[in-house]
């Protein structure tokens, strides 16, 4: 009986364990940051999303989106240049969004140096290589 309440709190002390990672990323010119949050601030059962905060250079939050990736995935986020950020997450596949005229985050349309981008980046942290979309098999 000892052995399985020692498995049970073992057990227990893993799961609790976070093991999720928040990002924040800094634009090139330094006008935006994305903070990427783990859970949705606005639905409390919405745990394991992955939401970007868009916060602009003086800490005022412009925007808060849900990307539909989630912290159980691999992911990665980069700016591709001053108002455009990438993210690659291995169960949505690749996607931008661009910072519009009322500050707000918009899809963009996607295009191979985006590609690029997240496949240096996904490199970095991961240390290996990852799998393009279809969408990119056809860029090639």
């Amino acid at each position: 009986m000892k052995s399985i309440a020692l498995l049970v709190s073992i057990y227990l002390l893993v799961s609790c364990e976070d093991n999720r990672h928040e990002e924040t990323h800094s634009s090139p010119n330094g006008s935006y940051t994305v903070n990427v949050r783990i859970g949705n601030r606005n639905d409390p059962s919405d745990t394991s999303i992955l939401m970007f905060e868009l916060i602009d250079k003086n800490g005022k939050e412009l925007d808060y989106f849900r990307t539909g990736a989630s912290d159980v995935m691999k992911w990665i986020v980069s700016w591709q240049d001053d108002s455009t950020v990438v993210m690659y997450s291995a169960d949505i596949g690749l996607f931008a969004l661009s910072v519009s005229e009322n500050k707000k985050l918009i899809p963009a349309t996607l295009n191979r140096d985006m590609s690029l981008t997240v496949d240096k980046v996904y490199k970095q942290k991961y240390n290996q290589q990852r799998r393009p979309t279809l969408q990119e098999e056809e860029w090639n």
